[in-house]
């Protein structure tokens, strides 16, 4: 019966090490992947769970950084208290529920109202509504709003819904141009 000697463990130790040193940046590059497509399909089933509620419940919806401004570290979606869905202010809305995601911050943008942009708010006959009340037309079919997580791996999870309510996400590793009409899914 033979024994190993103990070089060959040290040299065998250290084909390990090296392997380990190799496999350990892919696997942490995989799990900040996997992180950021966990946070784009949370803000996606907000915003689906807005729309369709929308739609079933005939009252308007909204989605908002939980911080009341443009960004905080979360979503809240909220049902509006009563059937009026043209004069929305800030009062009038009851919380259905608050996520906190895995995010630095959270942003929201729109083309419907650029610069300032807070929320997006899901209307009964699946029309989304920015600041101002606008036309269900040809000219305004190419509006649209984005949510975007900056992770905090520094990845970032963009979350695109285009006026016809068609939601595509994507993952980034840097910030991705500002959104711009007309907004579409790939």
């Amino acid at each position: 019966m033979r024994a190993f000697s103990l070089i060959e463990v040290m040299v065998a130790g250290w084909i390990l090490e090296v392997v380990a040193a190799l496999a350990v940046p892919s696997v942490t590059n995989l799990v900040s992947t996997a992180r950021a497509r966990e946070s784009a399909q949370s803000v996606s089933a907000i915003l689906e769970e807005a729309r369709t509620r929308a739609a079933a419940e005939g009252r308007c919806f909204r989605v908002r950084a939980n911080s009341g401004g443009t960004t905080g570290t979360g979503l809240v979606l909220e049902r509006r208290n009563s059937a009026d869905c043209v004069n929305l202010g800030s009062d009038g809305w009851d919380t259905v529920r608050t996520d906190v995601l895995q995010a630095v911050t959270v942003a929201i943008s729109s083309t419907l109202a650029p610069g300032g942009q807070n929320e997006i708010v899901f209307r009964p006959n699946d029309r989304l509504r920015g600041d101002g009340v606008l036309p269900h037309d040809a000219a305004h079919q190419n509006y649209g709003s984005r949510i975007q997580l900056q992770l905090k791996n520094g990845r970032v999870a963009v979350v695109d819904i285009t006026a016809q309510g068609r939601l595509c996400s994507r993952i980034a590793t840097s910030a991705p141009p500002a959104l711009a009409a007309p907004v579409v899914c790939p």
